[in-house]
């Protein structure tokens, strides 16, 4: 079987880490399913992504909306999943820039995240519930030209976890 790599965007590490409400359920089952080994999948989480994650915990910490000890609990996803946290590559950073350019509504940090997808010959998936990267045109056209010229092995889905993304309250 091929190995294949799957991303997570920071909304399902802080869904995860916050208080009971839908987010964290959504972002719960999602970990859980990547806690299971597959042998053949690599979960990559960003170095953006933990950057985002840690900013966000710094916020909503001090709102009372997390669970007890985040930054121990990030660190913890990190090695249950068994997670590469990878920096941005100059190929990642430039297509971010080409992504930011076609597409105004992306801010950087979205389109670093999926730069780094897209630029992951072996990506298969980015789990987000972030609705400017669902579904998003201009994504998906480079996705389509990245993968004719041969720089990607296989089509990347950007989903939510699931066959549908529920509206999360924010």
């Amino acid at each position: 079987m091929d190995k294949q790599t799957e991303y997570l965007d920071t909304n399902i590490i802080v869904g995860y880490l916050k208080k009971k409400n839908d987010e964290r359920v959504h972002s719960n089952k999602i970990i859980n399913e990547l806690k299971r080994k597959r042998p053949n999948v690599t979960v990559v989480i960003p170095q953006v992504v933990l950057g985002e994650a840690i900013t966000k915990i710094i916020e909503k910490e001090e709102e009372g909306e997390l669970v007890e000890d985040p930054l121990y609990k990030l660190g913890k996803i990190i090695k249950d999943v068994n997670a590469e946290t990878p920096s941005p590559t100059p190929e990642s950073l430039q297509v971010a820039s080409r992504l930011l350019k076609k597409d105004t509504r992306l801010k950087p940090t979205d389109a670093l995240i999926v730069a780094q997808a897209l630029c992951d010959r072996n990506s298969t998936l980015l789990v987000t519930t972030d609705r400017d990267l669902i579904g998003n045109k201009e994504i998906t056209k480079y996705e389509e030209i990245m993968r004719r010229e041969e720089k990607r092995r296989t089509k990347l889905r950007i989903s939510g976890g699931n066959k549908k993304v529920k509206k999360l309250k924010k």
